[in-house]
């Protein structure tokens, strides 16, 4: 038989040592794992996070870590299964709730999302990010229940404005400042961050004499409605004065459009693997003289390439219709319509005012030789038509309410209204049928078909 182990007689050190218990292997392969995620090698750190997984198989965060990397490689289903293994741990996490919410909102399942979200709601009232996704996923299903306490929202996305998405706001309440405070709170500490480390002096050799280079980042240089408005527009570049850069980080295939766009431009960088930093690090070294941002806070839209400096002069236009609230964008083009006089306030950057319409578009699209009919659009054939091709997510009870009264005075006209068939369109007919329009939804024609994914705003971290 053994005998224990004396220690009486050992120093104080050699004792402590003996005594102190070994750390748990899982400790240090959550460590790795977590040093592995922050390098974006999520393969990896998935690994390490499975093997700890093994000694703690209790450990809900470490579920929520192997989602997480799915996520950020857009492997949506797995990460969902991951999450629901963290939930049946602890079925009232909020944590868990709302990031469970934030992929079916990924994956367009808006209904089953909107239930998590409201879950939350519950648990944790004031979670600004909750709130935040909890109010898109109800105005992308045109449900309209979401304005019921819409001041109490409004209160919570105020008192935590750099939580949650600027674009949310945008659809859910016309007030530039309470637009402007959001985006300044949400950037400022990345920005200041970024913006240490910027290099305040470019390698440029005078202008004079040379060609302007033009840098624009987007990840919609493929067949997007950004690029069926500008296509023509980098076509019509005064090649003799002006170098185009393209900084694509898209990863969808090629096609015709982003084919337009690399004939029409001196320089293609493809940047979808490139981190924020080095991306503007690339863009100093091509000597940008003005960079151009195309998304704001659009669907995966990266804004802190423009706090890195990719450029001397940095410009947002067109894709992101407010402020992006950083001190590092230096202007804004818009027009006297979409930024009159006295909403300049509202607006961080210098506004560049376009003499007509900011809006450019593309006069070389083909016409086709005959349109369709009413009848192909399933339209009557003597009735005053109004439309709305808005995206729906735009549309909120207050238009609603004047174009149904329009409908109740202007005998037989219908509303043509752009919503994809099921959930949203039966939305849009109840409301219609709710305030009372002779034939109710009969009046509501049939929509055209579209893809929301394409318009939808990207919900940012989800475990934040």
């Amino acid at each position: 038989m053994n005998k224990p182990l004396r220690t009486k007689h050992l120093p104080k050190s050699a004792r402590r040592r003996l005594e102190t218990p070994a750390p748990s292997p899982a400790l240090a392969l959550k460590a790795e794992a977590g040093r592995a995620f922050i390098e974006a090698d999520y393969p990896r750190a998935r690994d390490f996070a499975t093997r700890a997984l093994a000694f703690e198989p209790d450990n809900a965060t470490l579920h929520a870590e192997i989602a997480s990397s799915f996520m950020q490689e857009k492997k949506y289903e797995l990460a969902l299964k991951h999450l629901m293994g963290a939930l049946k741990l602890e079925p009232t996490n909020p944590k868990w709730l709302s990031a469970i919410g934030t992929i079916l909102f990924l994956m367009d399942k808006l209904t089953d999302a909107v239930g998590f979200f409201e879950a939350v709601y519950q648990i944790e009232p004031e979670n600004a990010m909750n709130v935040s996704r909890l109010v898109q996923s109800q105005m992308n299903l045109c449900d309209w229940t979401v304005y019921k306490d819409q001041k109490n929202k409004l209160r919570i996305l105020d008192n935590d404005p750099a939580n949650g998405d600027p674009f949310t706001t945008l659809l859910y309440v016309d007030d530039a400042a309470l637009q402007k405070k959001r985006v300044v709170s949400k950037t400022k500490n990345k920005v200041t961050i970024s913006e240490r480390k910027v290099a305040r002096k470019f390698n440029r050799t005078p202008v004079a004499g040379r060609k302007i280079r033009i840098g624009y980042f987007s990840c919609d240089f493929f067949n997007h409605a950004t690029m069926f408005l500008m296509a023509r527009h980098f076509e019509l570049h005064d090649r003799d004065n002006y170098e185009i850069y393209i900084y694509d980080y898209s990863r969808e295939p090629s096609d015709v459009m982003r084919q337009r766009v690399l004939d029409a431009a001196d320089c293609y960088r493809p940047i979808h693997n490139l981190k924020d930093e080095d991306v503007a690090e690339l863009a100093r070294g091509d000597s940008l003289d003005i960079a151009i941002d195309l998304k704001g806070y659009t669907k995966d839209a990266r804004p802190t390439i423009f706090g890195f400096r990719a450029a001397p002069v940095q410009i947002s236009y067109l894709g992101y219709p407010g402020t992006t609230g950083m001190p590092a964008m230096d202007y804004f083009v818009a027009d006297a319509v979409t930024v009159p006089k006295e909403g300049r306030r509202h607006f961080s950057e210098k506004i560049l005012y376009m003499p007509n319409c900011y809006q450019v578009n593309d006069n070389s699209r083909p016409h086709p030789e005959t349109g369709p009919t009413r009848a192909d659009m399933g339209l009557p054939e003597d009735a005053v038509v109004f439309c709305s091709f808005n995206n729906h997510n735009k549309v909120s009870p207050a238009e609603f309410d004047i174009w149904m009264d329009l409908l109740k005075e202007v005998d037989g006209s219908v509303l043509w209204f752009l919503a994809v068939p099921g959930v949203i369109r039966d939305n849009i007919r109840k409301e219609a049928e709710a305030r009372g329009v002779p034939g109710g939804s009969d009046r509501l024609c049939r929509a055209l078909s579209y893809s929301p994914s394409h318009c939808a705003s990207a919900a940012g971290g989800y475990l934040s």
